[in-house]
């Protein structure tokens, strides 16, 4: 049921990143109206903003139970790791935590690619001290800090493809270099 819930979450998010460029043009254009004609802004944006609030905060409950779990089952693995009995047991628990570590982040970088969208858009409609107002700002800077590479790849422009590009040259180089190891392995 949590997974189905999170599931939906997503693709909430994913519809609310192609929804919200034209979601704040609009809201852009009406507070420049109310500026020009000293209006009181579109109603409904209050509750647009709640919502918006109710997301980020179920995305960073996301996080931190993420964070959580992967606490556990690092902690988990390297038990199994230490105790293996053979080199192949050993090495495929090792693969298994590698699998589990590159799933854990590219969960990482959803959720904090996902606040971040959230996070521009509040600022647009509330201000920049958003996060302050609402309780949230530390745990934000929190989870920005133990991100950075999700934050980078998005700020730059083409990001994601600079990532990306370096995530391939550095298989290529760990490929190169294990084909040029010894058939048994480094030797001492």
């Amino acid at each position: 049921c949590d997974s189905a819930r999170q599931e939906l979450c997503r693709n909430m998010a994913k519809l609310l990143s192609l929804l919200l460029p034209v979601f704040l043009y609009q809201v852009r254009g009406t507070t420049l109206r109310a500026a020009v004609t000293n209006e009181v802004s579109e109603p409904g944006q209050g509750a647009v903003v709640a919502h918006l609030l109710s997301v980020v905060d179920d995305y960073l409950t996301y996080y931190a139970e993420e964070e959580s779990n992967w606490s556990e089952s690092k902690k988990r693995m390297t038990e199994i790791i230490n105790h293996a009995t053979s080199q192949e047991s050993r090495m495929a628990s090792i693969n298994e935590k590698a699998r589990m570590k590159k799933e854990h982040d590219k969960t990482v970088a959803e959720y904090v690619s996902v606040v971040k969208k959230l996070d521009k858009a509040l600022t647009e409609m509330e201000g920049a001290d958003w996060a302050a107002k609402h309780g949230v700002q530390e745990k934000l800077q929190s989870m920005y800090k133990e991100s950075p590479i999700v934050l980078l790849s998005e700020s730059l422009p083409g990001g994601e493809p600079l990532a990306s590009a370096a995530s391939l040259k550095l298989r290529q180089f760990r490929q190169s270099f294990a084909t040029r190891l010894p058939a048994g392995g480094p030797t001492k």
